[in-house]
């Protein structure tokens, strides 16, 4: 579930900034940036966002699987 946790954060990060968190010229680039860089915060691009929002997101997009939110 840690992966689906992941996933629902990119699909929330993208549904409220009209844009995926990791975006490359590739698909390879994409799955570069996924594996390799944290996300950018989402109060970068949707700055009307709520700071509890923001959090909850930013959680959701953790690198470590164990620094996500332990169940739905």
């Amino acid at each position: 579930f840690h992966s689906d946790i992941y996933s629902l954060g990119a699909t929330l990060f993208h549904a409220l900034t009209g844009r995926p968190p990791f975006e490359g010229d590739s698909p390879q680039e994409i799955v570069a940036r996924h594996m390799r860089s944290q996300a950018v915060s989402l109060h970068a691009f949707a700055p009307d966002a709520g700071d509890e929002t923001a959090y909850v997101i930013n959680k959701m997009l953790a690198k470590n699987p164990f620094d996500r939110y332990p169940s739905y």
